[in-house]
């Protein structure tokens, strides 16, 4: 997940130093973006302004409820509030939200009637696609009106309402759609207007000047005389509550009594108790936490939303993967961790440092290293620390115990003789070899000289013989 989703880089910082850990905390539900704007409306509810001024509603979870495509949110009136994304010269109401957390994004087209951009005892008047002028429930489905023609609707009142079957002439309709019979103690009169309802009584006349006081408890008319004032309030009563809707524009939630933001002159950071500082003072705006959710904004104007702990818990763990660590002795040695939340965590968002710089690498999924030089047999903690746009966001030790590796010396080795060596001992015994075959054969030659000459001299010494002595004389 990248934020081209308007996430920044979570930074975990490992320090063999300890760091101090509040008692209570602070995280990031939404890391600063680029929203133009944020605003708490309700139970895990805010309402987000995008560059183009396009608003859309959104969880601390990071979803979007309603994509940004609404041009207004109305106030809240008992309640409710209407979505609203502009066609022209109409508004499309896209849905509607609820202070307890309730989004509903209708599943019909319906536009607002002017003036009457709320919900009154749970009914929404609006026009149709038909163009026919009915009245919607909060999950978008047509109650009263779709077999009707009415000409024109008003908000309900205390169980009734008017409507206007032509232009000059209204009557009463209860929230089952049916009209309202009026009897009169004078006969002859036909009544063609009607206000709503205001303590139980509702204006009718005819078109005659007669005025009546219709009770709608115990469903009685009584003559009167037309009202020096018969301007209609904002749910068309008499009444003196102006035409304006009481509209909650500031969602009231539960707001955190011991922690709130403080400003040290020029930036704002959240302190405990009046003066134990949570977060450092970087954010040039923050708002009071509501339901366990602060509104911010960076110096860069972006915004985010905070999450408040009141039991110190961001639900991190950090666990080294190997905790007992063999080496050789002036060797580096590579330690890993992991580090898990509650809350989903990329790698691409992660920057891991140790002793406040040395960056180190993601080996995977969650899974970091660092390296470290043991100087002897020995355990080790190292802090480490998870914070985000300097916002600390947990803290602990982790421990690992390094341990010398056993070293063993071979017995020594007689070194073989060389090539060049075996090569130069092979040609001396050539050498040798051919000098000792040479001396044979001179001897073999004296030999035989030697017996040839002794031959010679037997035969200079042996009788000689003549031809013709035959025998003795």
């Amino acid at each position: 997940m990248n934020v081209n989703r308007i996430l920044g880089a979570l930074l975990v910082v490992i320090s063999l130093f300890s760091i101090d850990c509040y008692a209570q905390s602070m995280n990031w539900s939404l890391p600063p973006t680029d929203f133009s704007s944020i605003k708490h409306v309700g139970n895990q509810l805010f309402l987000v302004k995008t560059q183009n001024g396009k608003l859309g509603v959104m969880k601390p979870d990071r979803s979007m409820i309603v994509e940004p495509i609404c041009d207004e949110v109305t106030p809240f009136y008992k309640e409710w509030a209407l979505l609203l994304a502009n066609e022209g010269k109409a508004q499309r109401v896209i849905g509607c939200l609820s202070t307890d957390g309730t989004c509903n994004v209708f599943p019909n087209t319906y536009y607002a009637i002017k003036g009457q951009s709320f919900y009154s005892e749970g009914l929404l008047t609006v026009e149709n696609k038909d163009k026919r002028k009915v009245y919607i429930d909060v999950t978008g489905h047509e109650v009263i009106g779709s077999n009707k023609k009415y000409y024109h609707c008003m908000p309900f009142s205390e169980g009734y309402a008017v409507v206007f079957k032509d232009k000059n002439t209204s009557f009463l309709i209860d929230q089952a759609g049916n009209t309202v019979p009026i009897v009169l103690s004078r006969g002859g009169i036909t009544l063609t207007h009607a206000t709503n309802v205001y303590h139980d009584v509702a204006l009718v006349w005819d078109n005659k000047g007669n005025y009546f006081f219709f009770n709608t408890k115990t469903k009685t008319a009584q003559a009167t005389i037309q009202p020096l004032d018969n301007s209609a309030d904002y749910l068309y009563r008499l009444s003196n509550e102006g035409s304006t809707p009481p509209y909650t524009d500031v969602y009231h939630g539960d707001e955190a009594t011991n922690v709130k933001p403080f400003t040290n002159g020029s930036n704002y950071g959240y302190v405990m108790d009046g003066n134990k500082p949570i977060t450092s003072y970087q954010f040039t705006s923050a708002t009071p936490i509501i339901d366990g959710y602060g509104i911010v904004q960076m110096p860069n104007g972006q915004c985010g939303i905070l999450q408040y702990h009141p039991d110190g818990t961001n639900n991190f763990t950090v666990r080294p993967v190997q905790q007992s660590i063999r080496y050789t002795p002036g060797e580096t040695v590579q330690c890993e961790f992991s580090v898990s939340s509650s809350t989903p965590l990329d790698d691409d968002e992660l920057t891991i440092t140790i002793n406040k710089g040395t960056k180190t690498a993601v080996t995977k999924n969650g899974t970091y290293t660092f390296y470290h030089k043991p100087s002897s047999q020995q355990s080790q903690n190292f802090t480490v620390t998870i914070s985000s746009y300097g916002l600390k966001l947990y803290s602990t030790t982790i421990t690992y115990n390094f341990k010398p590796k056993e070293v063993h010396v071979s017995p020594a080795v007689e070194p073989t003789k060389s090539k060049t060596n075996q090569e130069t001992t092979r040609n001396s015994e050539d050498k040798k070899s051919k000098s000792s075959k040479t001396d044979n054969k001179k001897q073999d030659k004296k030999q035989d000289k030697k017996q040839d000459k002794s031959k010679k001299e037997s035969d200079n010494d042996s009788p000689k013989k003549h031809k013709g002595l035959g025998k003795r004389l």
